[in-house]
């Protein structure tokens, strides 16, 4: 189904995807945007959809060129591009670039490696009994193969991201690896079981490193063999497999061991069979299987990136912030108004410092300690009772109605640490910005504590 919004005068992409998410006949969305009108309404729907069905975003309006041809054409408010970035991170959706990545990340997701947001790694039946290696160690004189030893050291568990790539070409191998680097996207680290299992199943002059390289004429037993070892690693969530048509290769002989090994394995493959008619036969084995393939090495990485990023977003989508056992006394509704009303009275838009704090603690919203001072020596008696230290800096910011962008006007000074500098540097920021904003009028200094914690983060909130 094909649905255009045209300018959205009734219906918007909120109301589509309410009734897409309930259509039994739609198994995945793509969304093409230029702009969103009621951003509430979209992320509820956009939310909702996928929690249940794959939906891809493509957003045009990214640069500044193209946010103002949007406006010429449909009138849509496009908007900051980052932020729409960060709300689509946390709705468990996958955004692209390019028509060609819709239509790629669409193919992977509707293959049969579309992972659920607790998807994990289950074993299959003839695994089990290799897996508690504790409970059941193997026997000196049991056959075993490498593979199966190798799955002995530890569960393999889905994580995401973490890709092997498996190629008979040292040269394509390595493209891979550039490709992946390029999505950051992390090269799988193998464990010391794996090396030990590729080991005896890979000549003595493969790789040794992740790409694994098989080696040029490697038949499809050595092909199953190395993606197996590699798919049982506890530190791989997926592999992206290569093959380049060779005198001594058998395209569709190493495709039928690949569609063997993807029904034991719920990790994901990722197959390019590179070149034409020679290897075509191995991708008609690959679309029967619903295994995603493509003609070039690079779209496979991406395709591999498409599936981890939605099964990061989709457990994004899950995650909810844990309630707050803090009991907070009732905003000050009244006493907010008050002060914004004083402020419109005097025909500002722009609260200064001092208002702004009083804003927030009527909404019972915690700050840093702050006072303001209209002598050097009110700075430094604010200073001292902030706690002044070198572990305990203080900022000192000019004071003005008129001034709304203090740093531009040379209004700002930060991580004062001692009580010399406070009295040296209120001094200054009063000369300063007498001689940057003659006209403005000064009422003073604000001294508040410097805020700092490993995990903090900024956020610019404008109201």
């Amino acid at each position: 189904t094909v649905i255009s919004t045209g300018i959205a005068a009734d219906l918007d992409f909120g109301d589509y995807l309410d009734f897409l998410v309930s259509d039994p006949k739609t198994d995945s969305i793509l969304l093409y945007i230029e702009g969103i009108q009621d951003a509430r309404k979209f992320m509820s729907g956009l939310k909702a959809a996928a929690r249940i069905k794959p939906v891809i975003v493509l957003k045009v309006g990214r640069h500044d060129a193209g946010a103002a041809a949007s406006m010429s054409h449909t009138g849509a408010l496009v908007g900051s591009d980052a932020t729409f970035s960060a709300a689509l991170s946390r709705s468990g959706v996958i955004r692209v670039e390019t028509v060609s990545e819709m239509f790629s990340a669409a193919k992977c997701l509707s293959s049969r490696y579309r992972p659920s947001p607790a998807m994990s790694f289950t074993p299959t039946s003839s695994m089990n009994n290799l897996l508690d290696h504790k409970q059941m160690p193997i026997p000196e004189l049991t056959p075993i193969s490498p593979a199966a030893l190798m799955r002995t050291c530890s569960t393999p568990t889905y994580q995401g991201g973490r890709l092997a790539i498996i190629t008979n070409g040292g040269g394509p191998g390595v493209m891979a690896a550039d490709k992946a680097t390029d999505l950051n996207i992390d090269l799988a680290e193998f464990t010391e079981c794996t090396y030990a299992a590729l080991n005896k199943v890979l000549p003595n002059v493969w790789s040794h490193g992740n790409p694994v390289d098989v080696i040029g004429e490697a038949p499809p037993s050595r092909y199953r063999d190395a993606i197996d070892i590699c798919l049982s690693d506890p530190g791989v969530d997926g592999a992206v497999v290569i093959l380049t048509p060779q005198a001594m290769t058998n395209p569709e002989g190493v495709a039928e061991a690949v569609v063997e090994l993807a029904s034991q394995h719920q990790k994901p493959i990722i197959t390019s069979w590179m070149g034409g008619t020679q290897v075509e036969s191995g991708r008609v084995l690959f679309r029967q299987a619903k295994i995603p393939t493509c003609r070039t090495l690079e779209s496979a990485v991406e395709a591999f990136g498409f599936i981890a990023t939605y099964h990061k977003n989709q457990q994004l989508l899950l995650q909810t912030p844990a309630q707050s056992s803090r009991q907070h006394d009732p905003p000050d509704v009244d006493g907010a108004r008050m002060i914004i009303e004083s402020a419109l009275a005097e025909k500002r838009s722009v609260l200064t410092e001092p208002e702004a704090y009083a804003v927030l603690g009527a909404f019972r919203i915690p700050a840093v300690r702050n006072g303001v001072a209209r002598s050097a020596t009110e700075a430094l008696i604010i200073a001292e009772s902030i706690g002044l230290s070198s572990t305990k800096p203080v900022a000192m910011k000019i004071l003005s109605h008129d001034i709304s962008h203090k740093s531009d006007a040379g209004g700002v000074r930060l991580n004062i640490t001692d009580a010399e500098s406070v009295r040296s540097n209120y001094r200054e920021l009063i000369d300063t910005v007498k001689k940057t904003c003659p006209e403005a009028s000064i009422e003073g200094v604000t001294v508040e504590a410097m805020f700092k914690s490993s995990s903090g983060r900024e956020l610019l909130v404008g109201l």
